[in-house]
């Protein structure tokens, strides 16, 4: 029996290489997806599913995290031109090249780790890097920030969003990456840590948006992300507003 073909930017979800389809849509429209080794810009084309699929990397930012940072500000229309922001979870440096992009004053990059920060970060003049830094044991910053935003692995993100709360602004817009795998108890987490389930993926950024009430901050929106986080899971922005 021959099988139906699938329209492209569907494919592109149903495989995985996205999580959002207007974000598949996109990536088409833009020619960033090869099929079969040839570029295709219409959405609608439709294909079988066992097509050999080839994403054109995206450049525009120094890690794929500036994409995923990008999106939800599109999403949230929140403004970072001559914002001071705090960037947890540097890592590489894509969420900190984004707000950069976006216009941002003053970036405060912060990551446990060392060395893994692009030089185009570390050595920009709006950027103050801390490495081997620890977000939970951090001192309060001289400088009130404006824009929280947090990308971090192997720990919930209620560990370290209480400590930074001295360091805000009246009216600061919090902008946190949701990863299920981190945020949910142990034995609902299968091998391999990738989570599918949409009832426990809702569980987890329920139990986020619950508990940061209590911290005077206000629910404003929950944005999935346009791309899965590396090991295939499902991530979330939760975007939250300091209200002193």
């Amino acid at each position: 029996m021959k099988k139906n073909k699938e329209r492209l930017d569907t494919i592109l979800l149903n495989k995985g290489f996205v999580s959002d389809i207007s974000y598949a849509q996109a990536l088409i429209l833009a020619k960033k997806v090869k099929v079969n080794g040839l570029f295709v810009t219409q959405a609608g084309s439709r294909f079988n599913e066992d097509i050999q699929i080839e994403l054109k990397p995206e450049k525009q930012y120094v890690s794929r995290g500036g994409i995923k940072l990008q999106h939800a500000l599109l999403q949230s229309k929140l403004s970072v031109q001559d914002k001071t922001c705090l960037d947890i979870g540097v890592s590489t440096g894509g969420f900190t090249d984004c707000l950069l992009q976006a216009g941002a004053s003053k970036v405060y990059a912060v990551d446990v780790g060392y060395g893994q920060t692009a030089d185009k970060i570390r050595n920009h003049k709006k950027v103050e890097l801390f490495e081997r830094t620890n977000a939970r044991n951090m001192n309060e910053l001289n400088h009130p920030i404006d824009i929280l935003t947090i990308d971090v692995s192997f720990i919930s993100i209620l560990k370290i969003i209480p400590n930074l709360l001295s360091s805000l602004n009246d009216h600061s817009d919090v902008l946190a990456l949701i990863k299920p795998q981190f945020e949910l108890p142990k034995h609902l987490v299968r091998n391999g840590g990738v989570v599918k389930s949409h009832l426990l993926h809702a569980s987890a950024v329920a139990r986020i948006v619950v508990e940061l009430l209590n911290y005077n901050l206000c629910y404003k929106q929950l944005i999935q992300s346009p791309l899965l986080g590396a090991d295939g899971n499902r991530e979330f922005f939760v975007w939250m507003r300091h209200e002193k």
